[in-house]
């Protein structure tokens, strides 16, 4: 796993010099995904969004441990968020909430005795924060924190395993 300890930047901006590389991907096409949906912050939603795109992340087969597919994922998001009404020019910001989900996403790679975050650790993020309507979905399709964060140890577990 490829892991990034200089600072880099992610949407023209410095981000954790302990990101993977796939959590590095994932916050860039947030950024798209919030371009696209014109809006004026990158929100979790527009990084559930990202998550479940990149099928091959962490992310996935956490919730495909817990029987939730990337596509029924994408879907509700999907109909959830509405079109902003202008396209956003130039750089966008991440909203407080994300920034928050940001920090949660270290949190949860040091509980799991990581000290990187990858894209499993901004799905628990995206949990632990609880607020936002991507916790709101992802609670509601059976993925709370408990049960995802067993769910992320059990495919670190056989992901260790098959190496």
């Amino acid at each position: 796993m490829r892991v990034f300890h200089r600072r880099i930047k992610v949407l023209h901006r410095p981000v954790s010099p302990l990101l993977t590389w796939n959590a590095i991907r994932t916050l860039d096409l947030a950024g798209k995904e919030a371009a696209d949906h014109r809006h004026a912050h990158i929100a979790p939603e527009h990084l559930l969004l990202a998550l479940t795109r990149f099928e091959s992340g962490m992310a996935v087969k956490a919730l495909d441990e817990l029987g939730i597919s990337p596509q029924t994922t994408l879907s509700e998001v999907e109909r959830h968020i509405e079109p902003g009404s202008s396209a956003p020019a130039g750089e966008i910001p991440l909203s407080p909430r994300t920034e928050r989900v940001l920090r949660l996403s270290h949190h949860e790679a040091t509980l799991l005795g990581k000290c990187h975050v990858g894209t499993e650790h901004l799905l628990l993020g995206i949990l632990a924060e609880g607020e936002s309507i991507a916790a709101r979905i992802l609670t509601m399709m059976g993925a709370d924190l408990s049960a995802t964060r067993r769910g992320v140890i059990r495919v670190l577990l056989r992901e260790a395993h098959e190496a």
